[in-house]
């Protein structure tokens, strides 16, 4: 690498950070400011999860032209593309997770059911997401999703043949969710005595904020006697 071509890179990369600390400082929040002026929720919340990743972006967008005017290998070409679609097909499956997430819990805020607000929706939603992102990687890769999808769909009917409780216990959980029977706020006793509000509702349990009920004893006044 001669003198020359550091110093493209160099400015490549220093231009990559330049525009996204300029995205991010400037034009993101002129637009969160007029998303703010809405009555939605979700678009703040999009513009605030996608702003984060706007340096790192525009730095690897940098990064990357920077590198192809580099003389190098056609192979280590084909490694940084790779690596540059593989970072940012994750960082976008990391930001809709987040997104819906966070769909997730402002629509518990406006919404009395315990459906949206148990964390085990958006637990779930997440694995399934991340786990479409992990699809898309690989057939980004050149590798056929379909043995993949094969092997999980054995491996998953052998890890449900070992878990048999823990996996009762999620569809407990699921039942006592769709049933919408419970709701979060809900006060309920149970049968060994124990009693109070239904906080969340897990793959696991199911939390319980109990009430303390203190009982003081005071003397009594010798005027009484």
């Amino acid at each position: 690498m001669t003198n020359s071509e550091i110093l493209v890179l160099i400015i490549y990369i220093a231009s990559g950070l330049l525009a996204g600390i300029v995205l991010h400082k400037l034009i993101m929040p002129l637009i969160a400011k007029l998303a703010s002026k809405t009555s939605l929720k979700s678009d703040d919340l999009i513009i605030k999860t996608i702003r984060t990743w706007v340096i790192p972006w525009s730095l690897a967008l940098g990064l990357f032209l920077g590198l192809k005017q580099v003389e190098m290998e056609s192979r280590f070409y084909t490694w940084i593309e790779n690596g540059l679609v593989i970072f940012y097909i994750f960082s976008s499956t990391l930001i809709i997770s987040r997104i819906v997430s966070g769909m997730i819990r402002i629509k518990s805020a406006d919404s009395e059911t315990v459906i949206p607000s148990s964390s085990i929706i958006s637990n779930i939603v997440s694995v399934i997401i991340f786990c479409i992102g992990l699809l898309v990687i690989l057939q980004s890769q050149g590798i056929s999703v379909t043995p993949v999808l094969t092997a999980l769909g054995v491996g998953g009917l052998a890890v449900a043949l070992a878990l048999q409780g823990t996996l009762s216990n999620l569809f407990a959980g699921l039942q006592i969710i769709s049933s919408g029977n419970f709701n979060r706020g809900d006060f309920v006793k149970l049968s060994s005595g124990e009693d109070g509000f239904i906080e969340d509702i897990t793959w696991r349990s199911t939390t319980i904020r109990a009430m303390v009920i203190i009982s003081l004893s005071y003397p009594t006044p010798n005027w009484l006697i």
